[in-house]
């Protein structure tokens, strides 16, 4: 069923999310506050242009998903798998990756690491 943008909106606040199956959704232009998302499949969804307001994402699998133009706060990603995810300059800003996650993300913006 469709959900209108309010209710999607409506939806995601103070929301907890677990062990959900999300694989393809389409995210962009949501706006999560205070969402908790653990232990999710994710991969390929959509987030362009959603925004995460004190939101957190923890040990989902986010391989392939579409973070371009995403305002990601100071969200942590470094218990997710970012494999293969995009994600624009301006979306990075303030976010905690791990070491590994770092050197990859530098790779796809064509960072050569020696």
């Amino acid at each position: 069923h469709f959900l209108s943008p309010i209710l999607w909106i409506l939806l995601t606040e103070k929301s907890r999310f677990i062990s959900c199956g999300c694989s393809y959704a389409a995210f962009g232009g949501s706006t999560f506050k205070s969402t908790i998302f653990t232990d999710c499949r994710m991969n390929e969804a959509g987030f362009s242009d959603a925004v995460f307001k004190a939101s957190q994402l923890n040990g989902c699998n986010l391989t392939g998903c579409d973070f371009g133009g995403a305002d990601l706060g100071c969200i942590d990603l470094s218990s997710c798998n970012i494999d293969n995810a995009r994600f624009s300059l301006s979306s990075l800003k303030g976010v905690t990756v791990s070491y590994s996650q770092a050197a990859e993300l530098a790779r796809l913006m064509g960072v050569k690491i020696v």
